[in-house]
């Protein structure tokens, strides 16, 4: 036979049905094939993960807090009803939050508690269930807060709130509140107060506690209209939010618990696991093939003999190759999506934020084309070892 028009199945190309030949023989496919798809499974739920983290820390949203701005004086309270005068009638901002803490017993347990002041508009952050309190003596709470304390979503509970802070015996006006939906606390500290932590506490209307020495907030929330800047707020006090000490007031816009910024800084340990499996992944293939070669040098000479060239001996090698990673993918994408999500929703569920997993679809096209391409790459190696198998020797009996 002349080069190159050695017969193939069905009239494919010689190298290539050749080499599916080769890959589905035995059980060579299959412990190929599982060996690479736990490891491309391993990168597909990384890479899944990382897009969900990321998504987290790019919409603070989240993590309760949906205003675009902070401002907040530290052992200073605001007077929320300057604020309000000066920015009620302002078409560039559609909210304005006052808040403050404070310490609150239910059924004996403390709790730190988050008072929401609706200056403009709704004071509330991100729910998780439910509704917000729409009329008196309805508050919010955290999930884990909820469960703690074996109540659901339309329980009513006696909350205690302290009277006196100097009284040692900490004298408690006490109100019945039901619960009509669980929210998640934003990170905002306070000097010199306890802050509810994302998932644990409860957040009441200020309007239920009137004049029980919580007029006014430590900080000041804003939400702007779209395509209206924050900027545009901070101008309109260039002296800092009003307060009774004139203490500077400091800015922000955004609130990100440490939870958030842990995560945020384990991405590039995440980037690093992933660039470590897809090299496993093609040492796996690598050596796979490389045994693969070893094991069918008789098997190649036959091929040369038969008038196969060096170019269809690689072909044949990486069509091999090619078929594994192909077979992999398909097990290893849905269950890599799959594991992600799963791993995702269970961490961000543990810190207390809206669990929202997403697939990072282009990501995930980049990483399953790198991962052939540089599978691809690494059967070179193999392949132009059974390039150099040398007919003679090999067909010799032993």
């Amino acid at each position: 036979l002349r080069a190159g028009v050695a017969p193939g199945v069905l009239g494919a190309d010689p190298a290539v049905s050749s080499g599916v030949r080769f890959a589905t023989a035995g059980r060579g496919l299959f412990g190929a094939v599982v060996g690479v798809a736990v490891g491309l499974t391993s990168i597909v739920a990384a890479v899944t993960f990382t897009g969900s983290v990321e998504h987290l820390v790019s919409q603070p949203e989240l993590a309760g807090f949906n205003w675009d701005l902070l401002g907040r004086d530290s052992y200073a309270e605001i007077d929320t009803g300057a604020v309000a005068d000066q920015l009620r009638d302002d078409p560039n901002v559609a909210r304005v939050t006052g808040l403050t803490f404070s310490d609150v017993t239910i059924d004996g347990t403390p709790l730190p508690a988050s008072v929401w002041s609706a200056v403009k508009g709704s004071p509330w952050p991100t729910l998780d269930r439910g509704r917000v309190p729409a009329g008196p003596n309805e508050i919010l709470m955290s999930p884990k807060s909820l469960a703690d304390l074996g109540y659901e979503i339309g329980d009513t509970l006696a909350v205690g709130f302290p009277l006196d802070d100097d009284n040692e015996d900490r004298r408690v006006y006490e109100i019945d509140m039901t619960v009509v939906g669980t929210a998640v606390s934003p990170a905002i500290a306070l000097a010199g107060s306890d802050t509810p932590r994302l998932d644990e506490g409860v957040i009441v209307n200020q309007a239920d506690i009137a004049g029980r020495g919580f007029e006014y907030g430590g900080a000041v929330l804003f939400d702007v209209v779209d395509g209206a800047s924050p900027e545009s707020v901070k101008a309109q006090f260039p002296d800092g939010l009003p307060d009774d000490f004139g203490a500077p007031t400091e800015w922000f816009e955004a609130a990100q618990p440490a939870e958030l910024i842990q995560a945020r800084d384990a991405i590039d340990v995440l980037v690093l696991a992933i660039i470590a499996l897809q090299i496993g992944v093609m040492a796996t293939v690598a050596h796979n093939l490389l045994s693969f070669v070893r094991e069918r040098r008789r098997a190649f000479a036959v091929l040369k003999a038969m008038g196969f060239t060096r170019r269809q001996i690689r072909t044949t090698v990486l069509c091999q190759s090619g078929l594994v990673i192909a077979v992999a993918l398909v097990f290893a994408v849905p269950l890599g999506i799959v594991a992600g999500r799963w791993l995702y929703s269970a961490f961000a569920g543990d810190i207390g934020v809206i669990v929202e997993p997403t697939v990072p679809f282009p990501a995930l096209v980049v990483t399953v084309i790198a991962a052939v391409v540089l599978v691809q790459l690494v059967a070179l190696v193999p392949a132009g070892r059974a390039r150099r198998t040398n007919v003679t020797p090999a067909l010799m009996p032993e």
